[in-house]
């Protein structure tokens, strides 16, 4: 629930804690804010070790607009060779690209879903290959024009909520998790 701590890592990136009101109307929604860096990736990233077969999984999490960025990136697998990535418009609620597959990643699905007051819980599932037992990873990516490469300013950010990252088939919930994951689908 709290993208500030330390099981999520910060690429060009930082985390405002608490900084909007949240789909459940409390007022826990983290900023993922992109730093000044020139021509860089602005994500936050959750590894996940799973065994070696093949296997589904599941990156969901709630994401609103916030200022001048209004799209965002998610990657499931490894984010270097074998992953499935979406790109969604978190002023329109579409998805704007994708799903796509790099390696040997397969069979992505990629959804989009209105939570209310400009809030989408954006969601993307793919097989992760068997070869990809630690590196696992939801990578959620600050976007512009369809990249996840550009300036940015150290201002710009999104607002996120309850970020999930699953083996499953299916959509997961947004839900809330303490010192551990929170069972069920």
């Amino acid at each position: 629930d709290q993208l500030d701590n330390a099981a999520w890592s910060k690429t060009q990136s930082s985390i405002s804690a608490n900084a909007g009101v949240a789909p459940d109307g409390t007022s826990t929604a983290d900023a993922i804010v992109e730093d000044s860096t020139a021509s860089s990736s602005h994500l936050i990233t959750q590894a996940s070790t799973k065994s070696a077969v093949a296997q589904d999984w599941c990156g969901t999490i709630a994401l609103k607009l916030s200022g001048a960025r209004s799209q965002a990136r998610l990657v499931v697998g490894d984010n270097t060779a074998n992953f499935a990535s979406a790109y969604y418009d978190l002023s329109g609620g579409v998805i704007l690209s994708g799903p796509t597959l790099a390696g040997t990643a397969t069979n992505a699905r990629a959804f989009i879903s209105a939570l209310g007051n400009g809030w989408y819980q954006c969601t993307l599932i793919a097989t992760i290959p068997a070869s990809i037992t630690t590196g696992n990873l939801l990578a959620v990516y600050i976007a512009v024009a369809c990249s996840s490469v550009y300036s940015g300013n150290g201002a710009s950010n999104i607002l996120a909520w309850r970020g999930a990252y699953a083996a499953s088939s299916v959509p997961i919930r947004l839900t809330q998790t303490t010192s551990a994951a929170t069972a069920g689908t």
